[in-house]
């Protein structure tokens, strides 16, 4: 929870939904640190080598940019994130939140 930024009593206290969306958003932060280090680190070998490496997939790929999805499973996804969307929308209406 601590990377999080959320406290137990936080965690306990939230709706599935802002969680998640607070993860995605961690996760979202921590890739873009990812790939941030990927580039200072190609332009700093770009400034010795001989033959620069102009594309950082070609210094190191990571693996959310190995896993190619096929457009059947990118709209299976988008409706089941949909349906779960409406789902919590429901709960969060029956409990008062």
């Amino acid at each position: 929870m601590g990377q999080l930024g959320m406290t137990e009593e936080n965690f306990w206290d939230t709706t599935p939904r802002a969680f998640f969306n607070a993860v995605e958003g961690f996760e979202s932060l921590r890739r873009a640190d990812l790939e941030l280090q990927r580039l200072q680190t190609l332009y700093s070998i770009n400034m010795w080598a001989k033959k620069p490496i102009r594309d950082p997939k070609k210094l190191w790929v990571y693996p959310w940019e190995r896993i190619a999805i096929s457009d059947k499973q990118r709209q299976l996804a988008q409706r089941r994130a949909k349906y779960l969307s409406e789902k919590f929308d429901r709960i969060e209406k029956r409990h008062g939140r």
